[in-house]
């Protein structure tokens, strides 16, 4: 197949989909159609996706609780294939997010432990908001206990820097979205 710049591409959503997948890791710029996400996750599921049979709701929720991020949803998606005789409705979603977290909660506990006590406080005060915004404000310090905000704005610039903490458009998310779901439990 060929692009419109003549690029010989294998598959017409390869030049789209491709970074969203580089490395295996999660990204967070990037948000597909749903669709075209669930045709995406057939290689990773390890069958094809539309054998899931899942109901269009459920697929919806596993979408919109990561908000698109493909990363997270084929891994959802890994699991419930496995468990595809069970029934795949939102309460399987709950328990495969819930063992993901699970599986790395040693290694959120030993991060958590290595952080400076303000970083902890402000890491679980933007979990708990999803999208934090004005994260500096007296507003936002006073509703979740900080200090002060100019060591709330110096701990937002430490956790930015190791990529704990991500900026996007609609404002300050923890990256690693089963860090977040843990650090808000």
């Amino acid at each position: 197949m060929e692009s419109a710049g003549g690029d010989s591409l294998t598959d017409g959503r390869t030049a789209v989909l491709e970074p969203a997948l580089e490395n295996g890791e999660p990204r967070f710029d990037d948000r597909f159609e749903q669709r075209l996400v669930l045709e995406l996750a057939e290689p990773q599921v390890g069958e094809p996706a539309r054998d899931l049979e899942m109901a269009d709701d459920v697929f919806d929720f596993v979408y919109d609780r990561f908000d698109g991020v493909t990363w997270y949803v084929q891994a959802v998606l890994n699991r419930l294939y496995g468990r595809r005789r069970d029934g795949l409705d939102q309460a399987a979603v709950e328990d495969v997010v819930r063992k993901l977290i699970g599986e790395n909660s040693y290694d959120y506990r030993a991060l958590v432990e290595a952080l400076p006590e303000g970083s902890v406080r402000l890491l679980r005060a933007i979990a708990r908001e999803g999208v934090a915004t004005e994260v500096t404000s007296s507003a936002f310090v006073k509703r979740h206990g900080l200090k002060a905000p100019s060591s709330t704005s110096e701990s937002l610039s430490r956790l930015v820097e190791k990529e704990l903490v991500y900026k996007t458009d609609g404002g300050h998310i923890v990256y690693d979205r089963l860090f977040g779901e843990w650090l808000a439990s």
